[in-house]
């Protein structure tokens, strides 16, 4: 029932990630005499990828908050201790069940959160960086605070030198 629960965010996820891969991408990658495996492998999953690991990230989150409701049904776990503690009254026996169970999730986000750093190569950051400075081209040419915060978020994500941007606004 759980992988029922948690299929439909990796699902909706991957095939959102997929359809935002903009037409000319795709285009310039059949011209380069790419076949259609190498496009998917090569162009659209790495482009997709971020998508792809927000819905896994999604699922299990989810997964680990609805596993505890499983108690109520006669399954253990976690679970067992909140309901136990809900059903006398006692606020300790719920935190013993929900503070692991809060530091769970906790330990899935930070994971996913440094593996999607870790998986999403510099180029797709790059990609990224330019594709929110094209949308942000309507601003005048002034210091914007708003691509300062993505500059400065896309370097703490990448070790090693800054990104060169050359768009960036003086």
């Amino acid at each position: 029932a759980l992988f029922t629960y948690g299929f439909l965010p990796v699902l909706r996820n991957t095939i959102e990630g997929f359809n935002t891969i903009p037409e000319e991408i795709k285009e310039s990658a059949r011209a380069m005499g790419m076949n259609s495996l190498q496009i998917i492998s090569k162009v659209e999953l790495p482009l997709a990828l971020p998508a792809i690991l927000a819905g896994i990230r999604i699922s299990l989150i989810l997964n680990i908050s609805v596993a505890t409701i499983g108690a109520t049904v006669g399954f253990s776990g976690f679970g067992t201790l909140i309901v136990n503690g809900i059903r006398s009254d006692d606020t300790i026996m719920i935190l013993k069940g929900a503070i692991p169970v809060s530091l769970l999730a906790l330990a899935i986000e930070s994971l996913f959160i440094n593996l999607t750093a870790i998986l999403v190569t510099r180029g797709i950051m790059v990609i990224i960086y330019n594709a929110l400075k094209f949308f942000n081209t309507w601003k005048p040419p002034v210091r914007s605070t708003f691509m300062d915060k993505i500059i400065t978020n896309l370097n703490s994500l990448l070790p090693g030198k800054p990104l060169f941007c050359p768009f960036a606004f003086k």
